[in-house]
Parts: structure tokens; C-alpha cells; sequence
């Protein structure tokens, strides 16, 4: 399986409200997706978001527990290695690769509108151009 890589490039809007609407059309085409955050707090953060993103559009989510294997949410939001069973879309909101980043399908690298994460996007980018991986870019 080879991953490919989808960098969304946020303009308008702040990363997570962004990270919302990926995560939107992703699920309606009936995709499991891990969100890879930064810490707890960020999840936390990006969980509430979803809650109030679309009162007539629900996307099933829960925060992921290494120690529940047993979640079934089709939208796991976590900061640590994600389930075993996680293998369709990863949602990276990092400034790091994931190490477990080629088990995925697909991997949505998420760039604030901030010229210091733009730079850290970029080396992202470098390493997955250097080592072959289909990239698209997208400004939102």
C-alpha cells in the first residue's frame, strides 16, 4: 500500500474549523479517520468543535483510549499511537511526521495560516517528497 499525502493550507480560516471540514467530507465518503493532535487539550479542543460544527450534519467521534480497544466511532481524536485497527485517513495536526504515518492510507497534513507553521509544513513536505510519496497540496 502506498500512502498518499494531502497538505491543506489553511488561509481564511484557523486550522481547526479547517481540520472540521476535512474531517466533514472525509466521513461522507465513509472513511475512518485518526486525528493526530498535539496534546489532550487540543483534542479536547477539536471534539468540542465538532459538536457544534454542523447542527444538521453529525459526525460520529470520541476522544481515543489506548486502553479501550473496543471504540467504534468512525472519528477517533487522539495525541498518542493510534488503535491497531487504525489504517484508512490520518488527520496530522503536529509539527512532526507521525511515525506511524505509512500505515495509513492517506495521510491530511494540516498548515496553519501562521508563517512559522508554513515552515514547519515545509520540511514535512521535503521528507515526504524525498522518500517518494504521492503529495497534493490544497489552499483553503
Amino acid at each position: 500500500m502506498s500512502t498518499r499525502i494531502d497538505f491543506y493550507i489553511a488561509t481564511r480560516f484557523q486550522v481547526l474549523p479547517l481540520t472540521c471540514r476535512v474531517i466533514e467530507k472525509v466521513y461522507a465518503l465513509e472513511h475512518s479517520i485518526y486525528v493526530h493532535t498535539e496534546s489532550l487539550a487540543q483534542a479536547q479542543q477539536l471534539d468540542t468543535l465538532l459538536w457544534q460544527f454542523k447542527a444538521d450534519n453529525f459526525i460520529p467521534h470520541e476522544l481515543y483510549e489506548a486502553d479501550n480497544p473496543e471504540q467504534q466511532a468512525a472519528v477517533l481524536l487522539g495525541f498518542e499511537e493510534p488503535p491497531p485497527n487504525a489504517n484508512d485517513v490520518l488527520v496530522n495536526l503536529t509539527d512532526a511526521v507521525p511515525v506511524f504515518f505509512n500505515r495509513f492510507s492517506r495521510v491530511a497534513e494540516m498548515v496553519a495560516p501562521i508563517e512559522e507553521k508554513k515552515k514547519i509544513a515545509r520540511a514535512r513536505f521535503k521528507y515526504y517528497r524525498q522518500n517518494g510519496y504521492e503529495i497534493q497540496s490544497h489552499t483553503v
